[in-house]
């Protein structure tokens, strides 16, 4: 990773963590996406946070500062590179320039949406949730945005339980 993104997330993570340090360390949120296929707030849950699985992997995990890409354009700071190196010996590496929904890594309106599905789920029920969905789709469309506000108004559910 490059200095900033080091800096941030690159530390050594220790047990016990506690939710803010899941959300800005790269060892847990690789071990979590790893293991659940996804970094949502389902995997900020105290619960997940020390599960033994998730930790077994964290132990693993090394993180670099890689100097090179401090020189890359500004835009390209955030370079990250992943190695998985398996029991047997193999390995798969991959090398991102833009995180999703950077750069050239722009999300799909359904992606936007799905996305939003899963973050809220378990926050509204699913009429809110379509309701707002509806009211955002065509929010360029309407000249008073009340009907918005009444439904991003009320008391949500806390998603970690």
């Amino acid at each position: 990773m490059g200095e900033a993104a080091y800096a941030h997330g690159g530390w050594k993570a220790e047990r016990p963590l506690e939710v803010i340090g899941a959300q800005m360390n790269v060892a847990y949120a690789v071990a979590v996406a790893l293991l659940d296929g996804d970094v949502l707030i389902g995997q900020f849950t105290k619960d997940r946070i020390n599960s033994d699985d998730v930790w077994a992997l964290i132990d693993k995990t090394l993180t670099h500062h890689e100097r090179a890409y401090d020189n890359l354009p500004a835009d390209e700071r955030l370079t990250t590179r992943v190695r998985l190196t398996f029991n047997d010996g193999s390995t798969l590496a991959a090398k991102v320039a833009h995180p999703r929904g950077t750069g050239d890594r722009n999300l799909t309106h359904a992606e936007i949406r799905d996305k939003y599905a899963r973050l809220t789920h378990h926050t509204i029920s699913a009429g809110r949730q379509a309701a707002i969905e509806r009211a955002v789709l065509v929010i360029d469309t309407i000249d008073d945005i009340a009907q918005l506000m009444a439904l991003l108004t009320p008391i949500v559910h806390s998603p970690l339980g």
